[in-house]
C-alpha cells in the first residue's frame, strides 16, 4: 500500500503540469484532492462538455446564506487537472479537506465571515519563511520566487526525473516536500486551530481510503500541508479523532457557479489568487514542445495585436526585439523562462516606447484577463440567482 503526496500551489500551471505527469507515472487507484467533501457529488460535472473554467464550487448554509464559501478552479489549477485525470481514467476522486458543514461552525456566527481554505501564503507564519528564501534568491516577494523557481521551471522540466550529468535528480514533488519539511520545522508560530483540524481530517480521509483497500493513493494538497500528510504513522488516528470530536455540524448545499479571471487574481483580494491568471493560462497551454519554445513570442505578439487595435503602431521588428529583451532579462535573473515582470518590462520598453499608459491595456487583457467561465444549465441554481429569478417572476406577474 502506497501513499504519494503531491504538494502543489493553488492555480499554478507548472504544478498542474507536473501533477498530471506524476499521476500518469504513479497510476493511482484513488485520488484525494484538497477541497470540501460536501461537494463530492459535484466532481463528475467537471468533465461535462459545457463546463468552461474558470468556475467555482459554492458551498453554503441554506438557512444562513451569510455562511458561504467559494472554491475557484481554472483550467490550470492542479486540483482541477487532478479531477479530470481521475474522471478520464475512471479513477475514484474525492475531496479530503475539512467539510464546510464542520468549518462553518468554527466561526462565530455574529462575525459574518466566510471561511477560505486556500491560503494566500503557503506558510501561515508571522515571519514568512518563504519571504526569507525569496530575498536570499533576490526576489522582492515569495510569490514571484515560487513562480520563477517552480511554475515556469516545470514548463520544460516537469518529468518525474531529470538528467543531471550521469545522475538523476529527484522529482519536483520530492523537492517541494523537503522544502516544506524544512520550513515547517523552523517556523516561529504554532499552526492555527483551523489548520490543525484540516490536516487531521485529511489524514483521516487517507486512512479511510487505506481501510477500503485502495493500494495506490494519490494525495493532492497545498504544498504547506504535504509534510503533515506524508507519514500517517507519526500521528495516531486516535489523536486526530479526538481533535475533530465535538465539532458542530451544519447542513450545507453545493453547486458549481461561473467564475472570472479578475476574481481569481490576487489583486481582487482573493487569498489564494495569482498575480497573472491570463499569463498562467498561456503557460498552461504551452504544454507541447513546439509551443513552449515560443511562449514569450506568443504573449508579446498578442500584446502587439492589442496595441494595434488602439492605433498604436507596432511592427514585427518591435515584437522580435521585445522577445530578445525579455529573454535577456530572464537570463540575467537566472530563470528558465521570462516571467510576467520581464514581459511587462519588455513591452513597455519596446512596444510602448517607454510609455506606461498602454501597459494598462496589456495588464487587463493578458496579465489578469477578461475571461468569464460557464457551467451547465442543468446544475442547481445558486440561492442569489434563484432569489433574483423569483423576484423577476413576481414583478412580471404584477405587471401583467
Amino acid at each position: 500500500m502506497t501513499i504519494e503526496i503531491f504538494g502543489i500551489r493553488h492555480h499554478g500551471p507548472g504544478s498542474a503540469r507536473s501533477l498530471v505527469r506524476a499521476l500518469g507515472d504513479f497510476g493511482p487507484d484513488i485520488i484525494l484532492v484538497e477541497g470540501p467533501p460536501d461537494a463530492d457529488a459535484l466532481i463528475p460535472s467537471a468533465a461535462d462538455a459545457e463546463m468552461q473554467p474558470p468556475v467555482a464550487i459554492l458551498v453554503f448554509n441554506p438557512k444562513n446564506l451569510e455562511q458561504a464559501s467559494f472554491f475557484p478552479f481554472a483550467e490550470f489549477s492542479p486540483e482541477w487537472q487532478a479531477m479530470l485525470f481521475g474522471l478520464h481514467h475512471k479513477i475514484p476522486v474525492r475531496f479530503m479537506d475539512l467539510p464546510m458543514s464542520l468549518a462553518f461552525g468554527l466561526r462565530d456566527s455574529d462575525a459574518q465571515q466566510t471561511f477560505d481554505f486556500q491560503e494566500n501564503k503557503i506558510a501561515p507564519d508571522t515571519i514568512d519563511p518563504f519571504r526569507k528564501i525569496a530575498q536570499l534568491a533576490g526576489y522582492s516577494d515569495p510569490e514571484r520566487w515560487w513562480d520563477a523557481m517552480l511554475e515556469r521551471w516545470t514548463l520544460d522540466f516537469g518529468r518525474k526525473t531529470l538528467d543531471v550529468g550521469q545522475e538523476m535528480s529527484p522529482s519536483i514533488f520530492e523537492v517541494i516536500m523537503d522544502l516544506m519539511h524544512a520550513l515547517r520545522d523552523h517556523k516561529t508560530k504554532p499552526e492555527s486551530r483551523e489548520t490543525l483540524l484540516r490536516e487531521a481530517f485529511m489524514r483521516q480521509t487517507a486512512r479511510t481510503a487505506q481501510k477500503e483497500g485502495f493500494q495506490k493513493i494519490a494525495v493532492v494538497c497545498g504544498a504547506w500541508h504535504a509534510p503533515a500528510l506524508a507519514e500517517l504513522e507519526k500521528t495516531k488516528a486516535a489523536a486526530d479523532t479526538a481533535l475533530l470530536k465535538g465539532l458542530k455540524k451544519t447542513k450545507t448545499e453545493t453547486t458549481w457557479i461561473p467564475w472570472s479571471f479578475d476574481r481569481l487574481a490576487a489583486q481582487s483580494g482573493y487569498s489564494a489568487g495569482v498575480v497573472a491568471p491570463a499569463w498562467y493560462r498561456i503557460l498552461w497551454y504551452a504544454s507541447s514542445d513546439t509551443f513552449s519554445k515560443n511562449v514569450t513570442a506568443v504573449f508579446l505578439a498578442q500584446a502587439a495585436r492589442l496595441l494595434r487595435e488602439k492605433d498604436i503602431p507596432v511592427s514585427s521588428a518591435h515584437i522580435i526585439e521585445a522577445v530578445r529583451l525579455a529573454e535577456s532579462l530572464a537570463a540575467l535573473r537566472n530563470t528558465a523562462l521570462p516571467g510576467i515582470e520581464e514581459l511587462r518590462e519588455a513591452a513597455v520598453t519596446v512596444l510602448c516606447d517607454g510609455a506606461e499608459k498602454p501597459l494598462e491595456l496589456i495588464d487587463q487583457q493578458l496579465v489578469i484577463g477578461d475571461v468569464l467561465g460557464a457551467v451547465p444549465p442543468h446544475l442547481p441554481v445558486p440561492p442569489l440567482k434563484a432569489d433574483f429569478e423569483r423576484s423577476e417572476e413576481h414583478t412580471s406577474e404584477l405587471q401583467s
